[in-house]
């Protein structure tokens, strides 16, 4: 048996080494040696400008070479771009053996020991899960003392995860098979909604089933969220805009492309014609008129409230009330940056956290 951790990597030259360091901890190792399996880490910098793949080579000769089972390798890509990243290390670096694949963002720490084994338990041992996530936990989340916007954050972050088959993409378990059969085209910057979606409707070819994403219990990573309102401001932007474009594409696939599952035609597609999404895009924009954003989506804070239950539904009501001119704001800003083109820095990367 095989398993590849892939980390896709942008300007994280100050972050990663500890991301490793919390990697090379895990039991996971042990495991493999046990198991007879091999474990191989690759780390693929994309589009850095930084010493991200120096520190990521040094940093895996010090934490995860080390391990009997385990082997690693980073592989630069000039590019840069998530869905680029990640169409390259499945189809191309990744071996095609590839029993189970983990993905990791470059700045987050491994919590506990046995994560990643919990959350490969998970699909070891269910059959019909094909993805398994574990908890993400913001950094303010350990402070003994938290501010007013810092318990706001922690609020909404709860409301987040109460959403069946969660998908985080900073840390996630997944069969081989499953991830080969995707291919993120080019311009959809919000890669997880998209895996989450084409794996649990299986290509659209039925009605979604949150149960093949599993949560692993007693998983959970650690990573550094928005505080500053300029940063959460535009961190909200991107994810408006990335949720908007997904709907094109939702629709696009649903009205083009009637074959069911549309995973092989879907990466014929993106290899035959790689601008073909944002064309489309552009086109959908046009064609829409003033308002081009998705309207459904604004209303996402309610329809988890609601479904909450006790102190919690409450407490989450009460959130929804309070976002609501700040997400109204959001979706009146988003909708001018398409309208006028000006999403060219989300393109380019995934990362910055500025619209320009």
């Amino acid at each position: 048996m095989h398993w590849v951790i892939g980390i896709l990597a942008w300007n994280e030259e100050s972050s990663i080494a500890a991301t490793l360091r919390s990697l090379g901890e895990q039991t996971l190792f042990a495991k493999a040696a046990m198991d007879s399996a091999s474990v191989e880490v690759i780390v693929v910098p994309n589009g850095c400008t930084d010493q991200t793949a120096n520190v990521a080579e040094a940093a895996l000769d010090r934490y995860i070479r080390c391990h009997e089972a385990a082997t690693a390798r980073v592989e630069s890509l000039a590019e840069g771009g998530k869905s680029n990243a990640w169409n390259q290390l499945i189809h191309r670096i990744g071996p095609e053996n590839t029993d189970y694949y983990f993905l990791m963002d470059a700045d987050i720490e491994l919590l506990t020991s046995d994560t990643l084994e919990r959350m490969v338990g998970v699909l070891l041992s269910n059959p019909h899960a094909q993805i398994a996530t574990d908890t993400p936990v913001k950094h303010i989340a350990k402070k003994k003392r938290l501010t007013l916007t810092e318990r706001i954050l922690l609020t909404a972050g709860s409301m987040t995860q109460t959403a069946p088959g969660q998908l985080t993409g900073q840390l996630y378990c997944a069969r081989g098979p499953v991830l080969r059969s995707l291919f993120i085209p080019k311009g959809l910057i919000v890669d997880d909604g998209f895996i989450k979606q084409l794996v649990c409707t299986d290509g659209y070819s039925r009605a979604s089933d949150p149960s093949r994403i599993a949560r692993a219990e007693g998983a959970a990573h650690l990573f550094e969220c928005y505080t500053r309102l300029l940063d959460i401001w535009n961190h909200q932007i991107r994810q408006a805009v990335g949720h908007t474009l997904y709907t094109y594409f939702t629709g696009y696939m649903r009205r083009k492309m009637p074959e069911r599952p549309i995973f092989e035609s879907l990466k014929q597609k993106c290899r035959a014609e790689p601008e073909w999404f944002m064309l489309h895009a552009r086109n959908e924009i046009k064609a829409r008129g003033f308002w081009v954003m998705d309207r459904g989506s604004f209303w996402v804070r309610w329809r988890r409230a609601k479904a909450a239950k006790g102190m919690r539904k409450l407490r989450f009501l009460a959130l929804a009330a309070a976002a609501t001119p700040f997400d109204a704001a959001i979706f009146i800003v988003s909708n001018h940056r398409l309208k006028t083109g000006r999403v060219n820095s989300v393109w380019k990367d995934t990362k910055t956290s500025t619209l320009q």
